[in-house]
C-alpha cells in the first residue's frame, strides 16, 4: 500500500490517497492507464467533489 497526495488544479489537494497494486481487473479495461492499481473510493469521491463545485448546477461547465 502506498500514500500519496493529489494537488489539484484549482489549487486544493487530497492527502493520504490509499493505493494498492494487484488487482485483477476485466480485459476491457487492461489497455487503460493505471490498470491493476486499485484506490480507496471515498478519496475518488473528495477529488471529485472541488470539480463539482466549479462547475455549479449539472450540465453547467466551468
Amino acid at each position: 500500500m502506498e500514500l500519496m497526495t493529489v494537488p489539484l488544479g484549482t489549487g486544493d489537494q487530497v492527502a493520504d490517497i490509499r493505493t494498492t497494486w494487484g488487482m485483477d481487473f476485466p480485459p476491457e479495461r487492461r489497455w487503460t492507464d493505471g490498470w491493476g492499481v486499485s484506490v480507496e473510493l471515498p478519496a475518488v469521491l473528495e477529488l471529485i467533489d472541488p470539480a463539482r463545485a466549479r462547475c455549479g448546477e449539472p450540465g453547467q461547465r466551468p
